[in-house]
């Protein structure tokens, strides 16, 4: 799966600066790695409070993830900036399997195996419920001597997850803010 790329476009100033030169000298190659590397380390800070800290006890939104365990959002890092010749690159993302499935949607087949389940009852032989509307069935353990095995059919059905996209929201909302920081880099590189 191609990750989309997001371009950063410099400021009038630091456009200028680089216009005077065919290669990039390395002074403005390396302002621009250190740019990249502070901004990085800010919007790794916003995607993870932005959109990887609703609470668990709140209903899902379509524009993050509420915690679970905080594996995902403690394990979103950046690369170190990477430069060749003219080309510096970086990218932020996670080494958590199933990050991809948040970040890009996708349709997932669950299969449940047909089986059977105990399931307690009163001495008459019906059914003990419970929950509010006393729909709930109470699972019966193997010391209990009123009980009944219930065999229940296997299925099949379809889970969709929407692309959240946390990753490359906070990129986006970060867009300016990476354009002013290299772009004072690149200035700053050439003054005297």
């Amino acid at each position: 799966m191609s990750t989309p790329a997001i371009t950063i476009a410099f400021t009038p100033a630091a456009q200028a600066v680089l216009n005077r030169y065919a290669d990039l000298p390395q002074r403005i190659r390396g302002g621009i790695a250190v740019g990249l590397r502070e901004q990085n380390q800010l919007t790794v800070a916003h995607i993870q409070r932005q959109y990887l800290s609703f609470s668990k006890s709140s209903p899902p939104v379509p524009e993050g993830l509420r915690v679970q365990s905080n594996r995902l959002r403690a394990s979103i890092r950046a690369t170190d900036p990477r430069i060749s010749g003219d080309e510096i690159t970086t990218s932020i993302g996670t080494n958590v399997k199933y990050a991809v499935i948040h970040e890009f949607g996708g349709v997932f087949t669950v299969t449940k195996k047909p089986g059977t389940v105990r399931l307690r009852t009163d001495r008459g032989g019906n059914l003990l419920r419970q929950g509010k509307n006393g729909k709930l069935a109470i699972f019966a353990k193997n010391t209990h001597k009123s009980a009944k095995e219930v065999a229940f059919a296997g299925s099949t059905y379809t889970v969709t997850y929407p692309a959240r996209a946390p990753i490359r929201h906070g990129i986006e909302d970060c867009a300016a803010d990476y354009t002013r920081r290299i772009s004072r880099n690149i200035v700053e590189a050439m003054k005297p």
